[in-house]
């Protein structure tokens, strides 16, 4: 029996970038890889419902939206034969008046009798025939499917099954059609271009006999969109990089993850650390006009780990920057812009955890989030904030905490704060917090870190004087003049 796990890492995409690499692999393979999946995104539905397809599995795929909705795409020995997805644009009665077989009064009328299906009730007082509402559930089912192709952050399990039987499937041959106008029609640039940074300089076999015999009509549908025979270029070179210098980049993408999905390409080798400086900028130019969600979406496919776990995200994207080399000015500004968006956005707040039960275990939680604030562990601090929802737990410091951490870390680091976010969450705090000693210092760290050396003086003094264990968490307000003259002194007394 082959090992079907030692030379796999199921961590954050990483298993789904297993599927384009020339491995071994099996249903169980399959399955193991998609339970073990963390976040990933719409666009990452196809490549799963079609190799769930090509192995012929039978079960439940769960699709868990970001916004906590509930999907499903459903299988039977690898056809797709029900999608559960509640969108009234995709009801067989609103299909029916669009294809002109009802009226819009018809659907109300149908609705309203409770004794048979609808689909049934079409039948019997002939409104459609047979073929025509297999039609019709089928144009259900693509456009279903269709719509759940999209950027969103999802996440997703498998839940096997016995074979079942259906009048209505889609089939793989007829999924792999389908995909032709995903890829060059619902996918973002962007997100291509993330996804495939890292494999750009790794060679590939082109499998041609999967397209020109196999497939020949997606070949010929991939021809019309590209506007011309594109064979050549994948017969001549066996990398991204080498292509994209005869051909635009956007199309040259979006052919290769047709011809991934279609099992007409695979990489040989894993390419690890192997990005360049014209990905860089790519990247950089890409996450500095991308909004808040966007940036994190940039990140999870450039670092390929989970949207939840920022800290390795920032691990990871670190890591791949100081091992370049690249231009040195390029590398700081990106690095610090990427810094400043994982530690002063609102991720603090987005990350879903298990809230706490009781009082007393928010209480708990405050502590040890607030010993770890004096250690100056403001990121640390921060993961154990995230456990509190302040809906259930009034009266909490909460908020004051996470103030504390983002001026706290901004201060440690030398990162730059959004002072408007920052005056806004000051704002927000409650009334009742507003008189306490730990709110007067955190606003004396922030007066600091303006370098309104006076009244951060003030706030601190007012901070002592309620809590005077406060004073050992200041920060250091020695002048430069004074600092240079004790590296100077130091430097001396070494060399004595």
């Amino acid at each position: 029996m082959e090992n079907e796990s030692a030379n796999h890492t199921y961590l954050g995409r990483s298993g789904l970038y297993s599927l384009s690499f020339q491995v071994k692999k099996s249903a169980r393979i399959i399955l193991k890889m998609i339970d073990s999946l963390d976040i990933i995104y719409g666009y990452d539905i196809p490549q799963l419902v079609i190799v769930l397809s090509r192995f012929k599995i039978s079960g439940h795929l769960n699709i868990i939206s970001d916004r906590k909705n509930i999907y499903g795409i459903s299988f039977t020995q690898g056809e797709i034969y029900k999608i559960d997805y509640d969108d009234p644009s995709t009801f067989i009665g609103q299909i029916c008046v669009q294809e002109g077989y009802l009226k819009s009064e018809e659907v109300e009328f149908y609705l309203n009798q409770t004794e048979f299906r609808f689909g049934e009730k079409l039948l019997n007082d002939k409104k459609l025939t047979v073929e025509q509402l297999s039609q019709v559930l089928s144009q259900q089912s693509i456009l279903r499917l269709t719509k759940l192709i999209n950027k969103e952050p999802i996440k997703v399990n498998f839940s096997a099954s016995e074979f079942q039987i259906s009048d209505t499937t889609i089939s793989y041959n007829q999924i792999l059609e389908l995909s032709v106008d995903w890829v060059f029609t619902c996918f973002s640039d962007s997100w291509l271009q993330m996804h495939y940074m890292d494999l750009k300089h790794t060679e590939f076999q082109f499998k041609k006999e999967f397209l020109v015999i196999h497939n020949i009509s997606i070949y010929l549908r991939m021809i019309e969109f590209v506007g011309f025979d594109f064979i050549s270029q994948f017969e001549a070179n066996n990398t991204i990089q080498k292509i994209q210098k005869s051909m635009d980049i956007k199309i040259v993408l979006r052919i290769v993850h047709q011809l991934i999905l279609m099992d007409a390409i695979v990489f040989l080798e894993a390419a690890t650390e192997r990005i360049f400086e014209a990905d860089v900028h790519s990247f950089s130019s890409a996450f500095l006009k991308a909004n808040a969600q966007e940036k994190l979406y940039l990140l999870t496919a450039f670092t390929r780990e989970s949207e939840e776990d920022t800290q390795r995200i920032f691990e990871t994207f670190s890591k791949k920057m100081v091992n370049l080399k690249i231009d040195q000015n390029l590398k700081i500004n990106l690095l610090k812009a990427v810094d400043k968006f994982i530690h002063n956005s609102k991720l603090i707040d987005q990350t879903q955890f298990n809230q706490p039960k009781n009082n007393v275990e928010v209480q708990n939680i405050l502590i040890s989030a607030r010993n770890l604030i004096g250690q100056r562990l403001f990121y640390k601090a921060s993961l154990e904030l995230k456990k509190i929802d302040l809906q259930s737990a009034q009266n909490t410091k909460k908020d004051l905490y996470v103030l504390w951490c983002i001026v706290g870390y901004a201060l440690d680091a030398g990162t730059e704060l959004d002072d408007s976010e920052t005056k806004n969450r000051i704002k927000k705090l409650k009334p009742d917090i507003k008189l306490d000693a730990e709110y007067f210092f955190v606003l004396g760290l922030y007066s600091f870190y303006k370098k309104e050396f006076k009244l951060s003086d003030e706030y601190f003094q007012k901070s002592y004087l309620l809590d005077p264990q406060l004073v050992i968490l200041k920060p250091n307000n020695e002048s430069m003049l004074s600092q240079l003259k004790s590296l100077l002194k130091l430097k001396k007394n070494n060399i004595n």
